[in-house]
């Protein structure tokens, strides 16, 4: 594929060098990804003008520096093996813009020379270059001689102080090629570390292509994680990086099952996760899973320090508060949101304990769970109580084979992987909120209460009605719809998504042989639920038949149900509402269809303000009709758009459960987070009679 590249490039007629890393990596025999290249005697217009007839060209910029273009070929074979398109610079050189040390910038010289632009690079591993018509190797920093001595070190003194993303990159090399930095580089990075807090949260963690690989991620990808921390914390990086680490350093637990402080043990769990071959949020979370215990230790009548929660002692125990504290963390450092919250997940769920318990509590754990933050969550408590005993400094030692996790786990479900429902059929769950007053002043009420843990439905509690809320949990779907898919035509097996609804009604107590629902186009139409209707195009249906469910599918949009509260003639509607539906009234016609009167409205789990990023031509209809504190920035409210649609429309009492269907991705589906390709949660309602 390189080779295809390259002569690709050579054909535009520049005298263009590979340079940088995909140079080393070919001198290490590794394959790069990198399509970078350097042209001299041209300027970044003269580059520009050079690439137009060739393909789409557009800005090259770097920590908002304009470096050079990047081409889009129109050659469709190359375009299919650049899809990133392939970047071209002409040689830069630093230019002071004041007497402070960091008073300078980088700018491009076409009169400058491939050594000069070599000499102004970061490791001198990176600093050569290979001209394309010629094959010869420009080398003025003697990187080839310290890439097969596996030596890291900066081209000058400033390299740091250039870019001080430069800082987690030395670790990166470290971890995943395996370099040694000699002692000018750990002094430059002593002297430095401090300036890594200006570096940009996504470079270092979420990615420039928001997918959660920055440099720690890769960091922590690589072969030999703990000796890059490990040098980290001796630089003073990884405290000014992660202030979170700052108590863990030194921190002697105390405690019979560890020998370790908390930085070594967290440093030997990370390693050893990476020797398993575990997964980034696996690796993530062993980073973050123990810092919680310096804030929270207390000092039992054994004579030694204890990290649980206990009344008098302390609140909460470390596995709450090293959540707070990686969750706190990714979000600063940009990491995408479903990657988060797994990782906080794991974290705050460290605590489980494999191989104990019998097939019930294996169900139950899965159930809650899901599939693959349960493998996940195994893999990390394996990891952790395989690190206890490593001695300091040293390796991993002798761990299970990361093999065992999900067979012994797969082992433990049902007949044809259905997680039964019935913990939520029987149990009495939570009551929702008391209902606001009295308009306007009565937004945002107290959310409506959450699942039970280990229950696969979120209840709403009105006399007179069963309604619940349904998530991904516990049905007999696989793949991307597991598990408790609803819907039909999301391309699951139908045989599979006739079952999920079965199990959900049964767990409400509703006769699956009655259920009603329609063919949602996002239109303003409710109509009346009839036996057998399961086609009809609307986004609405009601009822006032006693025993008659009705369902509305949901994988974003909101779930609304609406319901007559005047003790008298029940009846209850529930509504599929995406934005379009909202501004053309959707939630109006429910009302109507109801006749109005005194009612009471739950809106259920759909894409909330966090996520839910819209165009000017949703978002200018939006603030003209609920006001402008429905958007911030380009994210839409939808939550409390639906709510005071609902108020406007007479609906007293309006509960919410507020949660984000994209930020929860073990709980609930998601077509934008899962770009389509998911399934179908919903609400399901009935009389009682």
């Amino acid at each position: 594929m390189r080779q295809e590249i390259e002569d690709y490039v050579r054909s535009l007629g520049l005298d263009a060098y590979v340079v940088g890393g995909a140079v080393r990596d070919e001198l290490l025999g590794l394959e790069s990804k990198d399509a970078d290249f350097l042209v001299p005697g041209v300027d970044t217009e003269g580059l520009r003008a050079a690439l137009v007839p060739h393909g789409r060209v557009e800005d090259l910029v770097v920590a908002d520096r304009l470096v050079g273009v990047r081409l889009h070929p129109r050659d469709g074979r190359i375009r299919k093996l650049t899809r990133a398109g392939i970047d071209f610079t002409p040689p830069r050189k630093e230019v002071s813009t004041g007497p402070g040390r960091h008073d300078f910038e980088i700018v491009a010289d076409a009169s400058l020379s491939v050594e000069d632009d070599m000499r102004r690079r970061d490791f001198t591993v990176n600093a050569m270059a290979r001209r394309l018509e010629t094959g010869e190797i420009v080398d003025p920093l003697d990187g080839r001689a310290d890439l097969e001595a596996r030596r890291l070190r900066t081209v000058s003194p400033q390299s740091f102080r250039e870019d001080p993303l430069r800082l987690v990159r030395a670790l990166r090399f470290v971890s995943q090629l395996g370099f040694e930095p000699d002692e000018e580089l750990l002094a430059q990075m002593r002297e430095e570390a401090p300036a890594v807090k200006l570096v940009s949260g996504e470079r270092i963690g979420g990615g420039l292509a928001a997918d959660g690989m920055g440099e720690l991620s890769k960091l922590l990808l690589g072969a030999e994680p703990a000796r890059a921390l490990r040098l980290a914390s001796g630089t003073g990086v990884l405290v000014e990086l992660l202030p979170e680490f700052g108590p863990a350093i030194g921190f002697d637990q105390e405690s019979r099952y560890h020998d370790l402080t908390v930085d070594e043990h967290t440093f030997a769990v990370v390693q050893a996760a990476a020797d398993a071959g575990f997964s980034l949020p696996v690796r993530l979370a062993a980073l973050f899973h123990d810092l919680g215990k310096p804030p929270t230790a207390w000092r039992g009548t054994d004579g030694r320090l204890h990290y649980y929660a206990k009344p008098g002692f302390s609140e909460r125990g470390h596995d709450q508060v090293g959540a707070e504290l990686a969750g706190g963390a990714l979000l600063r450092l940009r990491y995408p949101n479903a990657l988060r919250q797994r990782v906080v997940r794991i974290v705050r769920r460290h605590m489980f304990q494999p191989g104990k318990g019998d097939a019930l509590r294996a169900r139950r754990f899965l159930r809650r769970n899901g599939d693959e933050l349960a493998v996940d969550l195994i893999a990390a408590a394996r990891r952790d109580r395989a690190a206890r005993a490593v001695p300091r400094g040293g390796g991993a030692g002798a761990l299970e084979p990361a093999s065992t996790a999900r067979p012994r786990c797969r082992r433990e479900r049902p007949h044809q992987a259905r997680l039964p429902v019935r913990p939520a059929a029987r149990a009495r769950p939570p009551r929702a909120p008391r209902r606001g007053r009295g308009g306007a002043c009565a937004e945002h009420p107290r959310p409506a209460a959450r699942p039970r843990e280990g229950e696969s439905l979120i209840r709403w509690q009105l006399d007179g009605y069963q309604v619940a809320f349904t998530t991904r949990v516990g049905g007999v779907s696989e793949g991307p719809y597991a598990s408790l898919n609803l819907g039909r035509k999301s391309g699951d097996e139908v045989e599979r998504v006739d079952e999920n609804r079965r199990i959900a009604c049964e767990a409400i107590g509703a006769d699956v042989a009655k259920l009603a629902l329609n063919y949602q186009v996002h239109s303003t139409r409710v109509l009346r639920a009839a036996a057998g209707m399961h086609g009809e195009h609307a986004d609405g249906l009601w009822t006032d038949e006693p025993g008659r469910p009705i369902l509305a599918l949901s994988a974003d949009c909101l779930p609304i149900v609406l319901a007559r509260e005047n003790g008298d003639a029940p009846a209850v509607a529930v509504l599929h509402v995406g934005w379009r539906g909202l501004l053309e009234g959707i939630v109006a016609s429910g009302v109507q269809a109801l006749g109005g009167g005194k009612l009471a409205a739950a809106i259920g789990p759909g894409i909330g303000p966090c996520c839910y990023e819209v165009g000017e031509e949703v978002a200018a209809p939006f603030r003209e009709r609920f006001g402008d504190d429905v958007l911030n920035e380009s994210r839409l409210d939808l939550w409390t758009s639906a709510e005071r649609a609902l108020r406007a429309a007479g609906v007293e009492r309006v509960d919410r459960f507020d949660r984000c269907t994209a930020c929860e991705p073990e709980m609930f589906f998601s077509h934008r987070r899962d770009a389509g390709r998911t399934g179908r949660q919903g609400v399901i309602a009935y009389v009682t009679g």
